[in-house]
């Protein structure tokens, strides 16, 4: 099996009065750890919807990478009201994603299960005490809830939304069928983020299941080796969580060409070989090179095809390779060359491609209306015998 190693104030108070919670408090059930960096402008809904919870033997850790807004100071104002059931920590420095502070909360959890939120999202007031309940039912490695709620950046217009096979209505189900899983997760049937499971502590120490040190989409290098290595997998069809559509996300924000390129590139170059070390770590995919390479295929082709829908598309060979090898020369060696005129080649490949599959299209559209004028005028013929 592959081993992933992880690299290595007082409270504020606040002009309303704030009791501290009286009751005692046991090793939790569970750990909610919410990474947090600069989110002074949602933190609040997301610390007021965990204050709300029905089920209370758990604790929140919040792991700040160095924010410089009032999002600290509003964290700590709220370490009276979790009654000490808040645990904040911060970084000295800026890690510049969410990896590592979740790989930390990780470390200091001490809940027998494990749950993530983003510090602009909310859940509901029952999130808790649902998952718990249906861990204790099912024992699953890992809960993974199907549908979740979207809502807009200002908290509006709240919609239900579903992965792609699953729907509302489905049951509450206990998937042991890996071999289907696979074929899933290749085919882009689980959308993957942190926030939609609820695992075992001991399951992921035990795995050694942390995320990479890359940035964007390590996320889903962690959710793809939890959805492997799990054994007890519950499926769950009702929604606890709530979205934030944020238009200031870390994929939102506007971009350089360059900027672009080596941002949907990082995680390819740079992360592949961790879901690789993950997929070759586990006994179930000696033997299936194919599903082995349609994982690796189909999260290749998820980040590549981004390229052209964004800023980078308008970058020619010459720019793109240059980005390329200046982006990532200091982490790959000798190597920086051969990937940066790999990457561009191929990203030059696809666009011929897709020009050639345009004018194909282009072409199918001039012969449809072609065979309508024929069928018009012989309709028009027919009509005056």
């Amino acid at each position: 099996m592959a081993k992933h190693k992880k690299k290595t104030a007082n409270p504020v108070k606040t002009a309303a009065s704030v009791k501290p919670v009286k009751e005692p408090f046991k090793c939790p059930d569970i750990s909610l750890i919410v990474p947090m960096y600069n989110a002074e402008k949602y933190i609040t809904e997301c610390l007021d919807s965990v204050l709300a919870q029905t089920f209370k033997n758990y604790e929140l850790i919040i792991v700040d990478d160095c924010s410089t807004d009032n999002s600290p100071e509003i964290v700590k104002s709220y370490i009276p009201k979790f009654g000490g059931r808040l645990n904040y920590f911060r970084f000295k420095e800026n890690t510049g994603g969410a990896g590592i502070p979740r790989n930390k909360g990780i470390t200091i959890a001490r809940g027998e299960y494990i749950m993530f939120m983003d510090s602009d999202d909310m859940i509901t007031k029952t999130a808790l005490e649902e998952n718990l309940k249906l861990a204790r039912e099912y024992n699953p490695d890992v809960l993974y809830r199907t549908l979740y709620y979207k809502m807009r950046e200002d908290g509006s217009e709240k919609e239900l939304a579903n992965v792609p096979k699953y729907k509302p209505g489905d049951e509450t189900i206990i998937d042991n069928d890996l071999d289907m899983r696979i074929k899933d997760l290749a085919r882009s049937r689980y959308w993957l983020g942190p926030w939609r499971t609820f695992s075992r502590r001991d399951f992921i120490l035990e795995n050694e299941i942390f995320f990479p040190n890359i940035r964007p989409y390590e996320d889903l290098i962690w959710t793809h080796a939890l959805l492997i290595y799990s054994k007890n997998f519950l499926r769950v069809p009702h929604p606890i969580y709530f979205y934030r559509d944020n238009e200031n996300s870390m994929t939102r924000t506007k971009k350089t060409p360059a900027e672009s390129a080596k941002f949907y590139l990082n995680p390819i170059i740079l992360g592949l070989k961790s879901l690789d070390e993950y997929i070759r770590g586990h006994e179930f995919f000696k033997g299936k090179p194919h599903y082995h390479y349609g994982l690796l295929e189909n999260f290749f082709n998820g980040r590549f095809t981004s390229i052209f829908r964004e800023e980078a598309s308008e970058l020619k060979p010459h720019e793109l390779y240059d980005a390329i090898k200046d982006g990532f020369s200091d982490r790959l060696g000798k190597y920086d060359v051969l990937v940066a005129a790999l990457c561009t080649a191929l990203h030059t490949q696809q666009e011929l491609t897709a020009e050639k599959l345009n004018s194909f299209k282009k072409t199918v559209v001039q012969y449809n209306e072609q065979i309508s004028a024929l069928e018009d005028k012989l309709n028009q013929l027919k009509s005056k015998e």
